[in-house]
């Protein structure tokens, strides 16, 4: 989560135990573009990150775990884009019963 608006309060109904002077820090770090305040794995409050090493965290640790994420090329993203494009729109035709011609359904 990013916050550059406000202080960092997932529940603004809820108390906070911070003092006025920590909301107005947090508050400021918050708008500040080079920082993002976001909430800790451990569910222990907002934790304050530098922007960059926020983006290569998240890249290294989630779009880099192989296990989840397959690396495509161009050709196979081209590939796998256009089959599911075509099973979305073949399910519509479907699901619509409308007089599309089949030339015009090829096109899309």
């Amino acid at each position: 989560m990013i916050c550059n608006d406000e202080a960092y309060n997932p529940n603004p109904a809820m108390d906070t135990n911070l003092s006025m002077l920590q909301q107005k820090i947090l508050q400021e770090l918050g708008q500040n573009k080079n920082f993002i305040v976001t909430p800790s794995d451990k569910n222990l409050g907002p934790v304050l990150m530098e922007r960059n090493q926020y983006i290569q965290a998240a890249l290294c640790k989630h779009l880099g775990n192989n296990a989840t994420y397959q690396r495509l090329t161009p050709g196979e993203f081209a590939n796998k884009t256009t089959y599911v494009i075509t099973q979305k729109l073949s399910k519509w035709h479907c699901d619509q019963n409308t007089s599309i011609a089949e030339e015009e359904l090829i096109f899309l």
